[in-house]
């Protein structure tokens, strides 16, 4: 459906690991919108583009808010998430806000002056009621568009743990591509004396290495951790989400 209307252009990026410094995180983002910046003028370069849409502004929206846009007048968008510091003010309940947290308030307020800067698109429905509530400058262009996720639960109709080949027993599954920065390693160590972990996608090497871990170990002896380490096709993600007594979501510091 796209050929002839589609061109692929590569750029550097940086990678900040889940258990990074604040420090590092800070270093980091400034290192991804020179990224950003440089990738920019190469491609200007051979075409014009009319916006950019990024699909993360979380990655660099502390370099941003300081040293403004990397496409220079070029209206953009993009997602921002992972944000947490609107969340008491809402009425959302969590353990506490860390440093790094109570600065995105204010970087968010000046993200929102850059003028180029046409919407602000979030998943988290909470931060749009926030910016309602709190109308900063630039308040109207936060946007809320649901999490983009549709399970075909028509394309499986036999008996899912059969095809599977999982066993009896209540299965709680943690799906998609795994990192621990989806609450892994918390769903291991509170797993209970009965509940059958289902680990289905592709397993980043974080991942990899606490299955290797005693708990792992010890759930893997006993039957209760089953790993299916690979993308899932549309067949197999119907049986799976049909087979599963419960889904996981526990991602780290996020409600």
């Amino acid at each position: 459906d796209l050929e002839g209307r589609l061109a692929v252009r590569l750029m550097p990026d940086t990678q900040t690991p889940d258990d990074a410094s604040d420090l590092r995180r800070i270093r980091d983002q400034f290192r991804r919108r020179g990224d950003y910046n440089m990738g920019f003028k190469q491609l200007a370069s051979e075409l014009k583009p009319d916006v950019c849409f990024m699909m993360n502004l979380d990655r660099a929206d502390l370099p941003l808010a300081l040293l403004g846009s990397p496409f220079g007048q070029l209206p953009f968008a993009g997602f921002l998430m992972g944000r947490q510091f609107h969340c008491p003010k809402v009425g959302v309940k969590i353990e506490g806000l860390r440093r790094r947290d109570k600065i995105a308030e204010p970087v968010f307020y000046r993200l929102l002056c850059i003028k180029s800067l046409r919407k602000v698109i979030s998943v988290d429905d909470t931060l749009v009621t926030f910016a309602k509530k709190t109308r900063p400058v630039g308040w109207e262009k936060v946007v809320h568009v649901a999490d983009a996720a549709y399970i075909n639960l028509s394309a499986f109709t036999g008996d899912a743990r059969e095809f599977l080949g999982l066993p009896k027993g209540f299965l709680l599954l943690a799906y998609g591509s795994l990192s621990l920065r989806k609450g892994v390693e918390e769903l291991l160590n509170g797993a209970g004396e009965s509940a059958i972990l289902v680990l289905a996608g592709k397993q980043d090497e974080e991942v990899c290495q606490l299955l290797q871990t005693p708990v792992a170990q010890r759930l893997r002896e006993q039957g209760r951790v089953l790993e299916i380490n690979r993308f899932i096709a549309s067949q197999a993600e119907a049986a799976l989400f049909k087979a599963a007594g419960a889904v996981w979501v526990g991602y780290r510091h996020w409600y």
